[in-house]
């Protein structure tokens, strides 16, 4: 998700092949997912709504259990009425009646059984009763639950999100795997495409190691930062670069691309302490036409490719 940013269909499709679901099952968790306030839907991609991008560079559990708290009446309300005691399906469905749920049958409970138990959040206590984890009872802490005898409104905020350093986040050495199908272009982003090839992840590397060797920390987006591949500061300044693999047939298409994505990254980049950002296009290879240098210098971009990289920082 965080990599490639990928359409509603796309997202489907992964998750059925590689979770092996059929089409319906996928197209329900996304749904859920997209529901329950984990991913956000635009009109082009869906992305990880800002709790679950939190979750997702700080680790924090809790992040989400609050979300989904947030979202889903009696989630929190039930760890609440386990902390006195261990109950049975038929008493935690009798305690839902008080927070003005009117369940008929224990499938509703049920199922909020099975997302408490896989988060670790309560356990089995007997055949046919449960009990609060002590995992359980520190995130309840936490939790703004309903009182008894007011229905829920689901409107209860997760704990707000700790204030963001806005100067990007530790690198990130791009993910590799082997080779699946090839991807029809219609299917994926051409941009994505080129982020998952290894010349890309090579020439990436390359630049952070660069940045490494030049004295300066390279960067990876952080989540309010535009979605860059490289980025450092120096001094006042900062650099954010794009990287783009070559062949002869996507050349140009390339260097268009990448041209467009690092002029809108320099322009959105809004880092502390910083008086001025500078655009780099970091390319595998030279260009075969010698009049993109002089086009990226016009733009006020600088074009680079390993081998040349050291001319950065001169």
């Amino acid at each position: 998700m965080d990599r490639e940013r990928p359409k509603h269909p796309v997202l489907a499709k992964w998750i059925q092949d590689n979770l092996e679901m059929k089409e319906k099952n996928s197209q329900d968790i996304v749904h859920n997912l997209l529901r329950r306030g984990v991913l956000e839907s635009t009109a082009s991609q869906i992305n990880l709504s800002q709790h679950a991008r939190h979750w997702y560079t700080s680790g924090d559990d809790g992040v989400l259990i609050a979300l989904l708290h947030s979202r889903i009446q009696f989630f929190g309300e039930m760890l609440s009425e386990l902390h006195a005691a261990p109950l049975a399906i038929s008493e935690l469905l009798e305690a839902a009646h008080k927070y003005g749920l009117n369940w008929d049958t224990p499938s509703q409970v049920q199922q909020r059984r099975g997302w408490l138990e896989s988060a670790k959040l309560i356990e089995r206590a007997g055949e046919d009763r449960l009990a609060i984890t002590d995992v359980g009872r520190d995130l309840l802490a936490k939790l703004a639950v309903h009182r008894p005898g007011f229905k829920p409104t689901g409107s209860a905020i997760p704990e707000p999100l700790p204030a963001t350093k806005r100067d990007g986040s530790e690198y990130r050495s791009p993910a590799r795997q082997e080779a699946t199908e090839q991807r029809r272009v219609f299917e994926v982003d051409p941009d994505l495409i080129d982020r998952g090839t290894s010349a890309h992840m090579d020439v990436q590397d390359q630049l952070a190691e660069a940045v490494r060797s030049a004295g300066a920390e390279p960067r990876s987006p952080a989540p309010h930062d535009p979605q860059f591949d490289v980025a450092w500061q120096v001094g006042d300044s900062a650099f954010v670069a794009e990287v783009k693999s070559l062949t002869e047939e996507n050349e140009d298409r390339q260097l268009r691309l990448g041209l467009g994505q690092v002029l809108c990254y320099a322009f959105l980049l809004d880092w502390p302490g910083t008086d001025d950002v500078q655009a780099v296009l970091a390319v595998e290879r030279p260009p075969t036409n010698e009049y993109w240098g002089e086009l990226c210098k016009e733009h006020g971009v600088i074009l680079t490719w390993p081998g040349v990289f050291e001319d950065l920082f001169d």
